[in-house]
């Protein structure tokens, strides 16, 4: 064999190895987290009711969030509205009556 052929039979098998090697290690850190779910899931009762709870109110917040944020939409087109209107409109001269005096 050529030192050529060599370099890249070695490269190949480099390249395999590593490769081989970064699976190997992803699949027992997968079984590894698996694992943790498994126990992480074997939650007391009392955890359930008050996730349970927590999810309403995160849910009555995003509600009063989309409430807001309609009131601002609302009073963002009211103004950019009455900034067309003025600027379409012509300018008036107002003016006062004299009283007598």
């Amino acid at each position: 064999m050529q030192e050529e052929e060599v370099l890249a039979l070695f490269i190949v098998f480099a390249s395999l190895t590593t490769m081989v090697l970064t699976f190997a290690r992803m699949w027992f850190k997968h079984q590894e987290r698996k694992n943790q779910l498994r126990e992480i899931g074997n939650l007391p009762a009392g955890v359930d009711r008050r996730l349970e709870r927590i999810e309403q109110a995160v849910d009555a917040i995003a509600v009063e969030v989309e409430r807001l944020a309609e009131g601002q939409r609302f009073a963002t087109r009211l103004l950019s509205e009455g900034v067309q209107s003025r600027a379409e409109a012509p300018l008036a001269i107002v003016r006062e009556p004299h009283s007598p005096h």
